[in-house]
Protein backbone atom coordinates (compact mmCIF):
# COMPACT_ATOMS: atom_id res chain seq x y z
CA UNK A 1 0.00 0.00 0.00
CA UNK A 2 1.32 3.55 -0.71
CA UNK A 3 0.49 5.46 2.43
CA UNK A 4 1.84 8.92 1.56
CA UNK A 5 3.40 10.72 -1.12
CA UNK A 6 5.85 13.59 -1.30
CA UNK A 7 7.11 15.10 -4.15
CA UNK A 8 7.31 17.83 -6.76
CA UNK A 9 3.73 19.19 -7.59
CA UNK A 10 3.80 19.23 -11.53
CA UNK A 11 0.46 19.58 -12.69
CA UNK A 12 -2.76 20.25 -11.21
CA UNK A 13 -6.37 19.70 -13.35
CA UNK A 14 -9.95 20.26 -12.21
CA UNK A 15 -9.67 16.34 -10.09
CA UNK A 16 -6.41 15.36 -9.90
CA UNK A 17 -2.92 16.67 -9.52
CA UNK A 18 0.17 15.05 -11.00
CA UNK A 19 3.46 14.47 -8.44
CA UNK A 20 7.12 14.02 -9.31
CA UNK A 21 8.36 11.70 -6.96
CA UNK A 22 12.41 10.54 -7.57
CA UNK A 23 11.92 10.85 -11.42
CA UNK A 24 8.50 8.73 -11.39
CA UNK A 25 5.12 11.00 -11.63
CA UNK A 26 2.05 9.85 -9.93
CA UNK A 27 -1.60 10.72 -10.43
CA UNK A 28 -3.62 11.11 -7.63
CA UNK A 29 -7.03 12.08 -7.46
CA UNK A 30 -7.70 14.52 -4.97
CA UNK A 31 -11.47 16.63 -3.44
CA UNK A 32 -11.50 20.14 -4.45
CA UNK A 33 -10.51 20.48 -0.73
CA UNK A 34 -7.14 19.90 -1.32
CA UNK A 35 -6.96 21.74 -4.68
CA UNK A 36 -8.18 24.46 -3.32
CA UNK A 37 -4.91 24.56 -1.14
CA UNK A 38 -2.32 23.72 -3.30
CA UNK A 39 1.01 24.83 -3.46
CA UNK A 40 2.16 26.71 -6.40
CA UNK A 41 3.61 24.36 -9.09
CA UNK A 42 6.88 23.24 -9.11
CA UNK A 43 7.18 23.38 -4.91
CA UNK A 44 6.67 20.33 -2.90
CA UNK A 45 3.97 18.88 -1.85
CA UNK A 46 2.69 15.79 1.03
CA UNK A 47 -0.23 14.01 0.47
CA UNK A 48 -1.67 11.15 2.90
CA UNK A 49 -3.05 8.42 0.13
CA UNK A 50 -5.06 5.59 -0.23
CA UNK A 51 -5.04 2.83 -2.89
CA UNK A 52 -7.94 1.99 -4.97
CA UNK A 53 -6.99 -1.20 -6.48
CA UNK A 54 -9.52 -3.18 -9.38
CA UNK A 55 -9.54 -5.22 -12.05
CA UNK A 56 -8.66 -2.94 -14.53
CA UNK A 57 -7.32 0.08 -12.77
CA UNK A 58 -5.17 0.94 -10.05
CA UNK A 59 -6.04 4.24 -8.93
CA UNK A 60 -4.30 6.83 -6.15
CA UNK A 61 -6.32 9.38 -3.78
CA UNK A 62 -4.68 11.69 -1.64
CA UNK A 63 -5.82 14.35 1.37
CA UNK A 64 -3.88 16.56 3.39
CA UNK A 65 -4.52 14.83 6.88
CA UNK A 66 -4.82 11.14 7.61
CA UNK A 67 -8.51 11.63 9.28
CA UNK A 68 -9.72 12.83 5.49
CA UNK A 69 -7.84 9.67 4.31
CA UNK A 70 -9.42 7.36 6.82
CA UNK A 71 -12.82 9.02 6.22
CA UNK A 72 -12.47 8.18 2.63
CA UNK A 73 -11.37 4.58 3.63
CA UNK A 74 -14.37 4.16 5.82
CA UNK A 75 -16.64 5.85 3.00
CA UNK A 76 -15.56 2.86 0.60
CA UNK A 77 -16.82 0.01 2.69
CA UNK A 78 -20.68 1.55 2.30
CA UNK A 79 -23.06 0.10 0.26
CA UNK A 80 -22.98 2.25 -3.16
CA UNK A 81 -20.40 4.41 -2.10
CA UNK A 82 -17.11 4.03 -4.45
CA UNK A 83 -13.90 6.05 -4.64
CA UNK A 84 -15.48 8.92 -6.93
CA UNK A 85 -18.26 9.45 -5.27
CA UNK A 86 -16.32 9.94 -1.51
CA UNK A 87 -14.25 12.27 -3.29
CA UNK A 88 -17.29 14.11 -4.10
CA UNK A 89 -18.64 14.00 -0.80
CA UNK A 90 -15.17 15.31 0.64
CA UNK A 91 -14.85 17.89 -1.70
CA UNK A 92 -18.58 18.78 -0.85
CA UNK A 93 -17.98 18.69 3.08
CA UNK A 94 -14.32 18.75 4.23
CA UNK A 95 -13.88 15.89 6.69
CA UNK A 96 -14.57 17.49 10.34
CA UNK A 97 -18.20 19.17 8.48
CA UNK A 98 -18.68 15.57 6.71
CA UNK A 99 -18.51 14.04 10.00
CA UNK A 100 -20.21 16.82 11.78
CA UNK A 101 -23.62 15.90 8.88
CA UNK A 102 -22.85 12.08 9.57
CA UNK A 103 -23.48 12.48 13.49
CA UNK A 104 -26.37 14.61 13.54
CA UNK A 105 -28.22 12.99 11.08
CA UNK A 106 -28.35 15.69 8.79
CA UNK A 107 -29.57 14.04 5.26
CA UNK A 108 -29.74 17.01 3.40
CA UNK A 109 -25.87 18.37 4.04
CA UNK A 110 -25.13 14.88 2.71
CA UNK A 111 -27.27 15.10 -0.32
CA UNK A 112 -25.69 18.24 -1.70
CA UNK A 113 -22.77 16.45 -3.03
CA UNK A 114 -22.93 14.97 -6.56
CA UNK A 115 -23.95 11.88 -7.07
CA UNK A 116 -25.63 11.74 -3.31
CA UNK A 117 -29.30 11.43 -3.21
CA UNK A 118 -31.15 10.58 0.34
CA UNK A 119 -31.32 7.17 0.48
CA UNK A 120 -26.88 6.97 -0.06
CA UNK A 121 -26.83 10.23 2.67
CA UNK A 122 -29.28 7.98 4.67
CA UNK A 123 -27.70 4.68 4.33
CA UNK A 124 -23.88 6.73 5.06
CA UNK A 125 -25.31 8.32 8.22
CA UNK A 126 -26.70 4.53 9.27
CA UNK A 127 -23.31 2.38 8.36
CA UNK A 128 -20.89 5.32 9.36
CA UNK A 129 -22.32 6.69 12.23
CA UNK A 130 -20.43 4.85 15.17
CA UNK A 131 -17.55 4.29 13.33
CA UNK A 132 -16.81 8.16 12.76
CA UNK A 133 -17.67 8.81 16.08
CA UNK A 134 -14.54 7.19 16.83
CA UNK A 135 -12.84 10.43 14.69
CA UNK A 136 -14.59 12.58 15.85
CA UNK A 137 -12.68 13.54 18.93
CA UNK A 138 -9.37 13.96 16.49
CA UNK A 139 -11.22 16.99 14.51
CA UNK A 140 -12.31 19.75 14.71
CA UNK A 141 -12.69 22.94 12.21
CA UNK A 142 -9.84 24.85 11.88
CA UNK A 143 -9.01 28.36 11.41
CA UNK A 144 -5.71 27.65 10.04
CA UNK A 145 -4.92 29.50 6.27
CA UNK A 146 -5.44 25.87 4.79
CA UNK A 147 -8.93 25.21 6.67
CA UNK A 148 -9.40 28.38 5.54
CA UNK A 149 -9.30 27.78 2.02
CA UNK A 150 -10.58 24.18 2.13
CA UNK A 151 -13.63 25.78 3.62
CA UNK A 152 -13.76 28.60 1.32
CA UNK A 153 -13.91 25.54 -1.36
CA UNK A 154 -16.56 24.13 0.32
CA UNK A 155 -18.77 26.55 0.41
CA UNK A 156 -18.08 27.59 -3.23
CA UNK A 157 -19.19 23.83 -3.92
CA UNK A 158 -22.26 24.33 -1.65
CA UNK A 159 -23.25 27.79 -3.76
CA UNK A 160 -23.22 25.34 -6.90
CA UNK A 161 -19.92 26.87 -8.17
CA UNK A 162 -17.63 24.29 -9.94
CA UNK A 163 -14.23 23.90 -8.72
CA UNK A 164 -12.77 24.40 -12.03
CA UNK A 165 -14.62 27.57 -11.72
CA UNK A 166 -13.19 28.83 -8.65
CA UNK A 167 -10.19 27.35 -8.26
CA UNK A 168 -7.40 29.64 -9.86
CA UNK A 169 -9.31 32.07 -7.76
CA UNK A 170 -8.57 30.04 -5.01
CA UNK A 171 -4.86 29.63 -5.93
CA UNK A 172 -4.94 33.76 -6.47
CA UNK A 173 -6.20 34.60 -2.62
CA UNK A 174 -3.91 31.77 -1.34
CA UNK A 175 -0.80 33.45 -2.71
CA UNK A 176 -2.27 37.63 -1.66
CA UNK A 177 -4.12 36.64 1.11
CA UNK A 178 -2.10 37.10 4.70
CA UNK A 179 -1.39 33.67 6.11
CA UNK A 180 -4.29 34.22 9.22
CA UNK A 181 -7.08 34.55 7.04
CA UNK A 182 -10.54 33.20 8.05
CA UNK A 183 -12.65 30.55 5.34
CA UNK A 184 -15.34 34.29 5.43
CA UNK A 185 -12.24 35.83 3.69
CA UNK A 186 -11.07 33.62 1.22
CA UNK A 187 -14.78 33.24 0.28
CA UNK A 188 -15.30 36.91 -0.08
CA UNK A 189 -12.44 37.20 -1.92
CA UNK A 190 -13.21 34.65 -4.73
CA UNK A 191 -16.61 35.60 -5.00
CA UNK A 192 -15.15 39.69 -5.65
CA UNK A 193 -13.01 38.30 -8.21
CA UNK A 194 -15.42 35.87 -10.33
CA UNK A 195 -18.15 39.00 -9.80
CA UNK A 196 -15.78 41.11 -11.39
CA UNK A 197 -15.12 38.86 -14.13
CA UNK A 198 -18.30 37.55 -14.93
CA UNK A 199 -19.66 41.54 -14.72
Amino acid sequence: MIAFLRGTLVEAGKDRVFVETKGIGFEVMVPATVLAALPPLGEEVFLHTHLVVREDAWQIYGFFNPQDRDIFSLLLGIAGVGPKLACALLSALPGPHLVSAVLRGDVAALARSPGVGRKVAQRIILDAGDRLQRLSGQMAVGDGSEDAFGDAAAALLELGYRSDEFYPWIEEARQNIRGDATGQQVLRYVLQKMVKRHG
